[in-house]
Order: structure tokens, then sequence, then C-alpha cells
């Protein structure tokens, strides 16, 4: 329902309609017989997630915060929401504060190696926020496909935080591919490798071995979508 008109302290004010939305790792958590979520559903939910991002960029303004608890979609699955995050591409100077604190990683699960060595303001003058978003949705398909943050095997063998860090810098490439999820194994090889293929190579350490912009991403999230909509089997993900 929609309404405007002013508040008690005649501030004016106007609503949108409310949408249902939950995380969407919440959702692939909670999906369960008879209604599977279908691959095809899956591609077009990264698509969207792609979709959004790349806007944000063509308006200068980046995420730095992208994995699978930020992004939110309605019940359907139709509709998709990045959250928290946003940076602006064109970042002030650093405060002294900034300089001296440095940069304080909320996320070691995900963080791109550029994340872990500046603070979000030095990503973005540095020209690396657009390939840390890469990067980002590169972490959000890996957890989809493996069920496992890209960091998370250093941050389970190595618990301190300082040790985590040298793991990460120390990478050279991609992390290595997970486990597939169960249901994944029994789907048509040629879509999987294509899904792996892309979340790998947003995966890279080196940001010039990354997707350069997130519409590249699009394009070939859409070759994959054409790819299994053709399979006349059912790819679904059953928890």
């Amino acid at each position: 329902m929609l309404d405007f008109g002013v508040t008690a302290d005649n501030v004016p004010y106007f609503t949108e309609p409310s949408v249902e939305t939950v995380a969407l790792e919440h959702i692939l958590r909670s999906v369960k017989e008879p209604y599977p979520l279908l691959m095809p559903q899956l591609v077009k939910a990264l698509t969207g997630v792609c979709r959004a991002v790349s806007y944000a960029h063509e308006k200068s303004f980046c995420h730095l915060d992208l994995c699978p608890e930020n992004v939110q979609s309605d019940l359907a699955i139709v509709d998709f929401f990045v959250t928290g995050g946003w940076e602006s591409i064109t970042a002030s100077p650093l405060s002294e504060t900034e300089r001296r604190v440095g940069c304080v990683m909320a996320r070691p699960a995900f963080a791109a190696p550029e994340q872990i060595q500046f603070t979000p303001k030095e990503v973005v003058r540095h020209g690396l926020g657009r390939l840390a978003d890469v990067h980002g949705i590169g972490t959000i398909m890996y957890s989809l496909l493996y069920d496992c943050p890209p960091n998370l095997p250093e941050a389970r063998a190595l618990p301190n935080l300082e040790k985590v860090v040298q793991a990460i810098l120390a990478r050279k490439r991609a992390p290595s591919p997970g486990q597939l999820r169960p249901a994944l194994k029994a789907s048509p090889r040629k879509g999987v490798r294509m899904l792996e293929r892309i979340a790998l190579k947003a995966l890279e350490a080196d940001p010039r071995r990354r997707y350069q912009t997130v519409a590249e991403m699009v394009e070939e999230l859409e070759e994959c979508l054409r790819s299994v909509s053709h399979q006349r089997s059912r790819w679904s993900l059953r928890w």
C-alpha cells in the first residue's frame, strides 16, 4: 500500500510498498521437497545480483561487502535486493582516523586480497572498487556451489586472524574448488562447469585476472542460462 502526507511535526513522508524478503542463503538452506529450486532459477538469481551491482557501478558506486547474507530475495525468488555496503567510487580523502586505524575486516571469509590490504576508500582510490565487487559476486557463486565461503578453509585451519590474513595474501590464484553440493553432482556437468569457471575467474587473487566488469559476468551467466534452459532434465538443488 502506498501512502503520503505529513507527520505530527509537519515533516513530509512517502511510503513504498513493502516486500517480504529473506537472505538468499537462508532460502537455499530452507528449500525442501516438493518445492525444489531449479538450476535456471539459481542462475537467474545470480544474473539479477550482477545486474544490480553493474547498475550501481554505472552510477559511480561500488558495494565492497558482497556475500550471500547481503543478497535478499522475495519468497518466489523473482526479485532481488543487494543490501549493506555501498561506497562512492569518487570517495573523499581518507581521514586521519582512517589512516591510523587502517582496514577493519568484517568478513574475512569473503574478502578479496585488496580488501585486506587497504581500507574501503583506499580500494576505491586505487581503482579496485569494481574489481573487488567482481570478487564479491564470485564469493556468492562459490558459496552457492560448494556451501562454503572461499576463504573459510584458511579461517578454519588458522583461527588467528593475522594468520588468516597472511594465508589469503599468500594465495596467487583463485581458491581451489570445493566439494559440490550433493544435489549438484547429479546435474548435467556442462552447466556446473560453466558456473564453476565463472566463479573461479571472478575469485582470482590478482585483480587483473578477473572479469574486468560485472557486465562481462552478466554475459557469461546469460550464456549459462541459455545452456541450462535447453536441458530437459530438471536441475534442482535439493536439501
